[in-house]
């Protein structure tokens, strides 16, 4: 081979291992993808330098109009990002952000979760997706090849991924060590069918009660030994504070339960008993953040004690607690859209200090 070609050769191979080792290196987020179902899924990685084998990986999963990148820290928006690839950096986990598949039927092809709740009409094409077999797969794959400890993998969501979140608790809760909710709720239809093998594993569910997708508490509802007072605090905290002028997002169709009796049916399919609940806690004195929370603590027959959590914020919307929010007059809209955030404490940093703590 000619001398010019032999140096030419060298130099794109050097250009390529380069940009292959750029593109893989630790510590930058990057999309890969699986196929699945005869479609192709994507999803985004993040590993910190600091990963080992054989550490936790955290899954965690979008809202309905979202995606992967709209849940992790690289996209420079209002109200998203939660902050949990500098978590991962600090606590060495990985963290995975998969995508939902795009649904024509369902507000104009946004991302969607089948998390079963049944829709009807033009929006029944939300359930044609194996979204369980997908992740069923993304889990093999994470633990086969990126070797993450299959004993230590959680995950969580937000809205409809936090929905579908409750759908990986009935249905593949044994490949999971926990698994939380925020700002979500079940529907009847997958309650009525939830085996939920795994009860020992750690559950926190976090809802907000000015949120209009998923509201609290439904006009009937009112005591449970489980969450006592809860409804009628809720009732009172609205007399307290002007609830601001809020879009109705209430979903109508696939009978969705509100996000009491949807903590109800987990604590009693958990077998749980109320050990210890906080006192209301409002830890910013600001007008910025007029919001304050309630924790309630449960010992478990099979995970024992704390193994489940309830997180009630008195003010929260259908938002992250602890993420983004907009400024200027996109704040007074995104609060008319989704609610206001709680800045009393991160939501990020308690879900993972929750999975974690002994």
């Amino acid at each position: 081979m000619p001398p010019i070609k032999l140096a030419i050769l060298v130099l794109l191979s050097a250009i390529y291992l380069f940009s292959s080792a750029s593109a893989f290196a630790c510590g930058r987020e990057q999309t890969q993808w699986l196929k699945h179902d005869g479609k192709m899924r994507s999803y985004r990685i993040y590993k910190p330098c600091t990963w080992q084998r054989e550490k936790p990986a955290l899954l965690i999963f979008h809202p309905s109009q979202s995606s992967g990148k709209g849940m992790s820290d690289t996209l420079n928006a209002p109200v998203v990002g939660i902050g949990m690839n500098e978590l991962a950096r600090t606590k060495g986990f990985m963290v995975i952000y998969p995508d939902g598949l795009n649904n024509r039927g369902y507000n104009l092809g946004a991302r969607v979760w089948n998390d079963g709740r049944g829709f009807i009409g033009e929006q029944s094409g939300i359930n044609d997706n194996d979204d369980l077999g997908f992740i069923n797969a993304l889990l093999n794959h994470i633990t086969n090849t990126e070797k993450a400890n299959p004993k230590k993998i959680y995950a969580t969501g937000l809205a409809m991924g936090g929905a579908f979140s409750y759908s990986l608790l009935c249905h593949m809760s044994e490949r999971f060590a926990g698994i939380a909710s925020v700002a979500s709720h079940l529907s009847e239809r997958v309650m009525r069918s939830c085996p939920m093998n795994n009860k020992k594993l750690k559950l926190l569910m976090i809802n907000g009660s000015w949120d209009t997708a998923a509201p609290y508490c439904a006009p009937h509802e009112s005591l449970s030994p489980l969450l006592p007072d809860l409804c009628r605090d809720v009732t009172n905290y609205d007399q307290i504070f002007e609830k601001p002028n809020q879009a109705d997002l209430t979903v109508t169709t696939g009978e969705m339960l509100s996000a009491f009796s949807t903590q109800t049916l987990f604590l009693r399919r958990k077998n749980c008993v109320l050990d210890s609940q906080s006192p209301v806690i409002d830890s910013i004195s600001s007008p910025n953040d007029l919001t304050a929370f309630k924790e309630f603590n449960y010992h478990c027959a099979q995970g024992g004690p704390d193994s489940a959590k309830v997180v009630a914020i008195f003010g929260g919307g259908h938002v992250w607690p602890g993420g983004k929010e907009a400024s200027g007059r996109l704040k007074d809209y995104f609060i008319w859209l989704v609610g206001p955030v709680s800045h009393e404490f991160n939501g990020s940093e308690y879900i993972w200090n929750y999975f974690t703590d002994n």
